[in-house]
């Protein structure tokens, strides 16, 4: 299993709901705040991808295909593609760690961070480990980009949860 790295939370922008608000009120405007995020972080993640993204099939296409590149780079010993994720990640990283949170989505926000950390940080975790001739090495960072992609589809999978419980049906994607 993948252990994504740690990061600073003492810098969320939380956005607290107000407390007279009624309960459906309250509801209401969490929301607002969550639909807010979700399309202000949705176009951050997607402006960054390096594949265009308009839909939830698209999304799945990207990790998949993602997923088969990196291991062929890995192979390979070409790194063009993870140079790529992690030069978007990081720029993605910038961008998201400014954005203001609801209460309600801080743990999605923290582990978005997290994977998006993760991913800029890639190469550099697998060519410090890992030289082209060192099958162990290489079947060892196989794995760990396996259990990101795994971890990243079962965060998708969470949030959409999360998302379908306050009646959000789709992340909007289609920006």
């Amino acid at each position: 299993d993948v252990v994504l790295p740690e990061v600073d939370t003492t810098n969320l922008k939380i956005i607290k709901l107000a407390s007279k608000l009624s309960e459906d009120e309250r509801e209401e405007q969490n929301r607002r705040d969550v639909i807010e995020y979700l399309t202000l972080t949705s176009y951050i993640l997607i402006s960054n991808a390096p594949v265009q993204i308009r839909d939830t099939t698209a999304l799945k296409g990207f990790t998949m295909d993602a997923g088969k590149q990196m291991i062929v780079g890995l192979l390979s010993g070409n790194y063009s593609y993870l140079d790529t994720i992690e030069e978007r990640g990081q720029k993605a990283l910038d961008e998201v760690s400014g954005v203001e949170v609801p209460e309600s989505m801080v743990d999605t926000h923290v582990k978005t961070l997290k994977m998006l950390t993760f991913a800029s940080n890639l190469k550099q975790s697998i060519k410090a480990t890992v030289s082209p001739e060192d099958p162990l090495g290489q079947m060892y960072m196989f794995s760990k980009v396996q259990g990101f992609l795994m971890t990243l589809d079962g965060f998708m999978q969470e949030t959409q949860g999360k998302l379908t419980s306050i009646g959000i049906e789709n992340i909007p994607l289609d920006i």
